[in-house]
């Protein structure tokens, strides 16, 4: 009888600690909840601040130079100028300069991302400028 009374007294004892635990696990269990959030949040917008995309202001009929996708270590950055025919936001339609037309005599066009895009101004050349600068 006294084992059995041992035995209740201290499930008696433990289970309003077990409650406590529950109630305290499930708060710290929303705050962690909440500060992860509040983290991730904060990330992004860094993140969001840090990466912008090149968004040149281009209208129709502005010169621009295009990036080159690949290129070698001591290769030409930018290619063109291209006159602007058309802009879709955010790609844009240029026109290729020099060469025959196409066979039905239409004019060699190529469409091209705006973040890939830079401004032509006049008597500045962007590989000349990027060998200055190295």
């Amino acid at each position: 009888m006294r084992k059995i009374f041992f035995v209740f007294r201290k499930i008696f004892f433990v289970a309003p600690l077990v409650e406590k635990l529950k109630r305290k696990t499930g708060k710290l269990y929303d705050e962690c909840a909440k500060r992860i959030e509040k983290r991730a949040i904060a990330q992004q917008v860094k993140h969001d601040e840090k990466n912008r995309m090149n968004n040149p202001e281009i209208n129709i009929g502005d010169r621009i130079w295009i990036r080159r996708a690949q290129r070698n270590k001591i290769g030409t950055q930018f290619e063109g100028p291209y006159e602007v025919k058309e802009v879709q936001d955010p790609n844009i339609l240029v026109k290729l300069s020099g060469g025959p037309r196409t066979r039905g005599n239409h004019e060699r066009t190529r469409i091209a991302h705006k973040n890939r895009c830079k401004l032509h101004i006049e008597g500045i050349n962007p590989t000349e400028e990027n060998n200055r600068l190295q």
